[in-house]
């Protein structure tokens, strides 16, 4: 079992789409940082700004929640695929091929398969906390790191909010915290398509349907939403976000991913029990 996970990491870490999805990242990363620092070239100073340099703050320009640059806008709506792109068309690629055979007969099916899952979680996890990670470091080099004025409401994280105290209190926890969150919703992300490889025959399309998933899922609550008196955030690409326009408790962030994590891997096993190749 260690021998095969160890394969899966290593080929999770060492193959081009891995390294694509992380430039991408990293590019929308660095064109937030460009705006922030054009934004802070051109303040006018905290003695001719109602907020001072909180407005200004590395904590409310942070691309885990800035909300306006376009490398947040860009990142919010393009993470599933990040997520997905670097090992998601890996058990699609290798049961097309019939290499997972070969893996099968030496170290059994559950084996891989959890392999498998652990590598594309890991990856797809790993590409979102770098981007989001180094954007802060970097972010840090440009916006003063300024402890966020609850008063001011430069940021919609209120009460309700998923640490909402700890952001106005230890922010740098806070958002060492929330790299760890969007690891977790790069990860889970990265499992559907596990269960993708097995309903849907072609590699760019297993790729493609967190994305897809998400998007209906998206538009779905919105609906129910305008409906009913909900007032927390369902939608799993505004999740990604720690400031989303609706309060995001952790109870939402982590039952969804729990259910997106479970139901995922059930249908990877049960499909994958049906045939007796994988």
């Amino acid at each position: 079992m260690r021998s095969c996970i160890r394969a899966e990491m290593y080929k999770a870490f060492h193959n081009k789409a891995f390294f694509v999805s992380l430039a991408i990242g990293l590019t929308m990363a660095a064109a937030d940082i460009v705006q922030n620092f054009i934004d802070m070239q051109g303040f006018p100073g905290p003695a001719l700004s109602p907020g001072g340099y909180d407005g200004m703050s590395l904590f409310v320009n942070w691309i885990g929640l800035n909300a306006y640059t376009l490398g947040y806008k860009l990142l919010l709506f393009t993470w599933p695929l990040l997520a997905a792109l670097p090992f998601g068309w890996s058990l699609f690629s290798e049961n097309k091929s019939r290499y997972s055979n070969q893996i099968i007969a030496r170290v059994g099916k559950s084996s891989y398969l959890l392999a498998k899952a652990a590598a594309n979680f890991v990856a797809g996890g790993s590409v979102l906390f770098i981007t989001v990670a180094a954007d802060l470091l970097l972010n840090a080099l440009v916006c003063p790191d300024c402890l966020p004025d609850v008063t001011l409401h430069v940021t919609a994280i209120t009460s309700g909010y998923f640490l909402s105290e700890m952001y106005y209190t230890q922010p740098w926890l806070f958002c060492a915290i929330w790299s760890g969150v969007i690891f977790l919703w790069g990860g889970v992300t990265a499992t559907v398509c596990l269960a993708a490889a097995q309903i849907f025959k072609h590699a760019a399309v297993v790729v493609i349907f967190p994305y897809v998933l998400y998007l209906v899922w998206t538009f779905a609550v919105s609906f129910i939403s305008g409906l009913t008196e909900v007032t927390v955030e369902l939608s799993p690409i505004s999740l990604f976000s720690a400031a989303p326009y609706s309060a995001n408790p952790a109870y939402v962030i982590f039952t969804e991913m729990a259910v997106i994590m479970l139901v995922s891997m059930a249908v990877l096993f049960i499909c994958e029990k049906k045939h007796e190749n994988i």
